[in-house]
């Protein structure tokens, strides 16, 4: 089973970053299957950089100045 695995991970051409970065749902599945598997190729790469892309809003806000009434 591993071996079919194997064989068809190595057919599949690897997707884009940015592919990733819009389809983060799709990218998490993959770092998923990355880190069970223990795989380290292109594509675990490309899900994991078009991850933390796709995802870095939500880690920084939605980009407004935030300004502290308050004096120093």
């Amino acid at each position: 089973m591993a071996a079919v695995f194997a064989l068809t991970a190595c057919d599949e051409k690897p997707k884009s970053i940015d592919y990733y970065s819009k389809h983060t749902d799709e990218a998490k599945s993959v770092l998923d299957k990355c880190d069970k598997s223990g795989d380290d190729s292109v594509n675990c790469y490309h899900a994991k950089r078009g991850y933390r892309a796709g995802t870095a809003h939500e880690h920084m806000g939605d980009g407004k100045l935030q300004l502290d009434s308050k004096p120093y």
